[in-house]
């Protein structure tokens, strides 16, 4: 079962600093020295593979399946070597990794029975599966399926006595954090609840800033659906449909689908969630006039509408292209994050693969540090900073175009700030850093 255990190591790209014009020679060495500096501090799919593989050589014997990769809607099967699959005693685990952007499921029955295994989704890139005994049989049918458009994926094999500890143990970065328990949502609303409902929508706007706050009816036609054209302005935008529920003896429920769609006709934000509301949010650089659909209204029923809009963020560089502009600020809105009108103190371009950008930082200071591609086709991009023993990191998920993380330094004067992108040929990214503030989170200021 051994077999070689080269590391997948990802090619790094090389970003284009706005402020230099460098040779393509220095831009080598550039890289090379990032990498040297990134030290173990590094955390690739191949680092995170190596790590783990030399873990487990511990607990029992180690196989590294063939990297494959894997696309969107095409979902494929892994055969695992034949020892991991005998009923006798011991332990069989699965490990598949990808980058941490990445989001996939695995299916370990693909029989149909009503008792078959509910698929298993990624968590950071990683699904961790162990089996022991007679229950290495659902191995046999383990089918991998894409949720990203496009990824590699790293399969790790540990035969074993016994269960090994978490693959999270070994890999602490991509430790995902709790998850919520499930909801109950209660009973259906009233109509006079979703009036309630929408003015309580206007007020929350309103205590989160918002400069300006609309609302009123949609006419919806025959089949529940409606279109109707709306003007957004610089800034960034909340707009929230609400069905009128519909009565006990109604032939289906309101569910409500949003898309705010671009004139090109691709859509721009979107929420098919479950609901009997749903809201889209996007920020824009400029003036632009977009579509927004609706469904499953009742039929010939109005739905209540709130648009809300917000300024776009004042540490904005007005030289920016507009779609930077909002790319930039929609990663900061969805992250929280406040950056001061006059705290920009870095700027990067980049392209696809990983990058690696040192920046001088102050000690003791605290920065942001966010993310948009402008030009080309994402598929999944992430950012990770590192200054001293302190590491925090952060992914747009998938599809995702922007992103944004937070970090503070402690005596460094140093840090390296990579970017991971992957996408078409032509993806840019453009990448801003603000300092922040002076006091590191958690502690009192004195």
């Amino acid at each position: 079962m051994g077999g070689p255990e080269d590391q997948l190591s990802l090619l790094p790209g090389l970003g284009v600093r706005q402020t230099r014009i460098v040779a393509s020679l220095l831009m080598v060495v550039f890289g090379a020295v990032v990498l040297s500096l990134a030290g173990p501090a590094r955390a690739d799919l191949g680092h995170d593979v190596a790590s783990l593989s030399a873990a487990w050589k511990h607990e029992g014997v180690v196989a590294r399946l063939a990297p494959r990769l894997y696309e969107r809607d095409d979902p494929r099967h892994v055969a695992l070597p034949e020892r991991a699959l005998r009923l006798g005693d011991g332990c069989t685990t699965v490990a598949i990794l990808g980058v941490t952007a990445s989001s996939f499921l695995v299916r370990l029955d693909q029989s149909g029975r009503p008792d078959s295994e509910s698929p298993i989704s990624s968590r950071a890139g990683l699904v961790e599966i162990t089996r022991c005994e007679k229950g290495r049989k659902a191995l046999r049918g383990l089918v991998v399926e894409l949720r990203s458009p496009r990824a590699v994926l790293e399969v790790l094999v540990l035969v074993s006595p016994g269960p090994p500890g978490e693959a999270y143990r070994v890999l602490p970065q991509r430790l995902p954090g709790p998850s919520a328990d499930p909801v109950d949502p209660g009973r259906a609303p009233a109509p006079s609840d979703i009036v309630g409902a929408a003015k309580a929508t206007v007020a929350r706007s309103k205590q989160r800033g918002a400069e300006q706050v609309d609302h009123g009816l949609l006419e919806g036609d025959v089949d529940g659906s409606g279109v109707v054209g709306v003007e957004l302005a610089a800034g960034c935008h909340e707009l929230t449909v609400m069905g009128i529920p519909a009565p006990r003896d109604a032939p289906r429920s309101v569910d409500i689908d949003v898309d705010l769609v671009w004139p090109s006709g691709e859509i721009a934000a979107s929420d098919r969630t479950n609901a009997p509301d749903a809201a889209v949010r996007l920020c824009v650089g400029r003036t632009r006039r977009l579509g927004l659909h609706f469904a499953g209204a009742l039929p010939g029923s109005p739905v209540l509408f709130v648009h809300a809009r917000w300024a776009l963020p004042a540490g904005l560089d007005a030289r920016w292209s507009p779609e930077v502009r909002a790319g930039i600020a929609e990663a900061l809105r969805e992250h929280h994050l406040d950056v001061p009108a006059s705290g920009l103190v870095e700027q990067s371009l980049g392209i696809a693969g990983l990058t690696g950008i040192p920046v001088d930082v102050e000690p003791g200071a605290c920065y942001v540090v966010a993310i948009t591609t402008y030009r080309g086709r994402t598929d999944a991009i992430a950012i990770a900073a590192a200054a001293g023993e302190w590491r925090v990191q952060n992914h747009g998920g998938p599809d995702g175009t922007n992103t944004a993380i937070a970090f503070c330094s402690g005596a460094e004067r140093t840090a390296l700030v990579e970017v991971e992108a992957t996408g078409s040929a032509g993806l840019a990214w453009h990448l801003a850093m603000w300092q922040s503030g002076r006091v590191r989170p958690g502690e009192l200021a004195r």
